[in-house]
């Protein structure tokens, strides 16, 4: 289990906001902890910020399931999909990945939970444009033909990718 506790954190830098005090900690316990995060880090070398992230997203999740059973546990696993859990709720977003048979027009549609987006970001002015190219349509033609199970057949068939739920 990830524990992230202040007490035995160092406080260091305080700062003022309308009579609230704020500190800055040092990550000590994080520091001490890195291999109950991924087994892969280590202290001195050299790592991936987002690979950091979704190890650390990981690991918490995983430490969640632990408080099925408590007072949270509403709110952990209170929702239409159980496959859903406090990570996935705060971080994550839900991708539909269609693919539509160009013969009898009938669409495979299948939803994955994701926690991160792999876009591209060459040659684009914005964000924007990168996620509009990420749902651009794809066509499924020659050696890449789509097997359509209405048809029994491999087909020329498009695939797309929508956004059913997201953070941003």
């Amino acid at each position: 289990m990830i524990i992230l506790d202040s007490k035995n954190s160092q406080r260091i830098s305080p700062q003022s906001n309308n009579n609230n005090q704020f500190y800055s900690i040092t990550p000590r316990n994080i520091i001490q902890n890195l291999h109950s995060i991924a087994k892969t880090l280590r202290v001195g070398r050299q790592e991936d910020s987002h690979e950091f992230l979704l190890y650390m997203l990981d690991a918490l999740e995983k430490s969640s399931k632990l408080f099925k059973q408590s007072s949270l546990n509403s709110f952990i696993s209170n929702s239409s999909d159980s496959s859903d859990n406090l990570i996935q709720k705060i971080f994550g977003g839900k991708l539909i990945s269609s693919v539509t048979c160009s013969k009898c027009k009938k669409s495979s549609n299948k939803i994955d939970n994701f926690l991160d987006v792999s876009l591209q970001i060459s040659n684009v002015d914005t964000l924007e444009k990168s996620f509009e190219n990420f749902c651009k349509p794809e066509y499924l033609v020659g050696n890449n033909k789509f097997h359509c199970e209405i048809c029994k057949t491999k087909n020329d068939s498009i695939k797309r990718f929508q956004f059913e739920k997201c953070i941003f």
